[in-house]
């Protein structure tokens, strides 16, 4: 029998544990390997995927400097190499573009110039500078630009937009809830708004913002904070002087995170929209998130745009108001099942994802 499945290749960073359903679906739906950096430069990400559907190739990562100037040489072994030579009709596929992982840009332009099919996955940015040159420069020479969004910055450049496939994002299987379990069980009467928020504790998360709210809510209220950072002791200092009831999880993963989803009636995102916001609507868990929409990554456009779960960017009293009323009318209810039918319009799910993916390297 003809194995007709398409050879795919994917030069990633790390082997990401919440990207092992997208990576395993990819395997089924082709031929699949995935070439990955044996350490990841940031902490408190785990890098322990289950390899299940796809051969995994390790390479070895080197890092350079430290913060915001980080740079990444992945150097392949002798296993990797022989791969390349015999992989004539495969498409190789490479994060980003990230300038920050300089191998990359080196390698992809290598296979480019030998004929190979080279694409990249990523969001979909171009900067401003030198940046922006270079990425137009290699998008130009690739074969399709794979984005999470319909928003991305590459589909509104005239001479890249073209080779631009939306395959949107996802979580790992686990992390998503039955949907007729979800639709069928609503949640329990209760004396308090309970609020999470999930992610790095840094200071880009903007939380100052939402813990500024709950200084002034009229309502009683809990929330837990799932994650690490380094802004975590500074935020647990004000929750103490300002008596607020918030509990500081630490970092959290699968069941765990769940667990306290589902505890929930709303998350609150007071920065930048991810992931977070797919983790929360494949849970049927409503997200209050701000409106500045260029300021977040593509995920953002799965959320229901409902004003009521929308508050003015940095405005701490406009988000206690929609907190207030969401509570006081109940309008978590019917947001829980809007967000589910958005996850469905959207198909942000990983062999969805997946399907996309193979798809759009086919065409």
């Amino acid at each position: 029998m003809i194995d007709d499945k398409i050879k795919v290749h994917i030069i990633y960073l790390t082997n990401l544990s919440y990207r092992e359903s997208i990576f395993n679906e990819l395997g089924i739906q082709s031929s699949y390997n995935l070439i990955a950096g044996d350490r990841s430069p940031y902490v408190n990400i785990n890098t322990n995927a289950n390899v299940n559907e796809y051969k995994f190739y390790k390479i070895k990562n080197f890092f350079l400097f430290k913060g915001r100037h980080r740079l990444t040489l992945q150097v392949p072994s002798i296993e990797v190499l022989k791969l390349v030579v015999k992989s004539k009709n495969a498409h190789f596929v490479f994060l980003g573009i990230d300038p920050h992982i300089i191998t990359s840009l080196i390698y992809s332009f290598l296979l480019i110039i030998f004929g190979f099919n080279v694409s990249w996955w990523g969001h979909g940015k171009l900067g401003v500078g030198f940046v922006r040159f270079l990425r137009i420069g290699l998008f130009k020479l690739s074969n399709k630009i794979l984005v999470y969004g319909h928003n991305s910055e590459v589909s509104k450049h005239n001479k890249i937009k073209s080779k631009v496939r939306v395959v949107g994002n996802c979580m790992n299987w686990s992390d998503y809830a039955d949907q007729e379990k979800l639709f069928n069980t609503p949640k329990k009467e209760s004396n308090k708004l309970k609020i999470i928020f999930s992610g790095r504790i840094v200071e880009a998360k903007k939380m100052e913002i939402l813990l500024d709210s709950f200084k002034m809510l009229n309502i009683p209220y809990e929330a837990k904070i799932i994650g690490e950072g380094d802004k975590k002791e500074d935020y647990i200092n004000i929750c103490k002087e300002n008596n607020l009831n918030v509990t500081f999880t630490g970092k959290k993963y699968g069941e765990e995170v769940k667990k306290t989803i589902n505890w929930a009636d709303v998350m609150v995102i007071p920065g930048k929209v991810g992931l977070s916001l797919v983790h929360a609507y494949g849970n049927g868990l409503p997200v209050i998130m701000h409106n500045e929409f260029s300021l977040h990554s593509p995920e953002y456009e799965v959320h229901t745009m409902n004003e009521d779960f929308l508050f003015s960017f940095g405005d701490s009293k406009d988000l206690t108001k929609k907190l207030e009323n969401m509570f006081i009318n109940r309008l978590f209810d019917n947001e829980s099942k809007e967000s589910i039918s958005n996850m469905n319009k959207y198909g942000y799910y990983p062999d969805l994802v997946a399907k996309k993916i193979v798809q759009s390297l086919k065409l």
